[in-house]
């Protein structure tokens, strides 16, 4: 039994679980957005923090892991099976700047990706510099996407004001 198996049933949880599904947003209760995956017919909602970049995933295909609570299914992680249209992402992680001023994507783990990006892509792709982002394109020689479509999971962190500074 994993350790994972264990805490969860030493916390009277379900066990883990992979769903995959298609994404169905909507509204719940007082507005607020309702997320849901439709699997095999059935509509599944979906809780946790990772819901709120799930929905961004409206209409695609994709395979989370998590526990059930009761009638919802807390997401743990999730992966990106198809966009639409047979669309994959290429990379997912945050958007970023590298040293000799080209954009990136950091998923964390290893070095980032490079990215290679029209004129007015960059300046699109430039707006959403740290936000979680999916990159779709073609794959370079040089190992750079040639950035074709993107999609934000994650907005960039907002700017913390600055200090107030107390009068001399």
């Amino acid at each position: 039994m994993g350790p994972l198996v264990l805490l969860a049933a030493l916390l009277g949880a379900s066990t883990p679980e992979s769903l995959t599904g298609t994404v169905q947003v909507g509204r719940g209760n007082l507005g607020a957005p309702a997320v849901a995956l439709l699997v095999a017919g059935k509509a599944v909602e979906l809780a946790g923090e990772l819901v709120a970049e799930v929905q961004n995933l409206q209409s695609a295909e994709i395979e989370v892991s998590g526990l059930r609570d009761g009638a919802r299914f807390v997401v743990q992680a999730y992966s990106i099976r198809d966009l639409g249209k047979g669309l994959k992402p290429n990379a997912i992680g945050l958007l970023g700047v590298a040293a000799d001023g080209s954009l990136t994507v950091s998923d964390g783990d290893g070095a980032p990706v490079p990215l290679s990006a029209a004129p007015r892509m960059r300046l699109r792709l430039e707006k959403y510099l740290g936000a979680k982002v999916w990159v779709a394109g073609e794959k370079l020689l040089s190992g750079a996407i040639k950035v074709a479509i993107f999609g934000v999971l994650r907005e960039p962190p907002k700017p913390k004001p600055p200090a107030a500074t107390a009068a001399p």
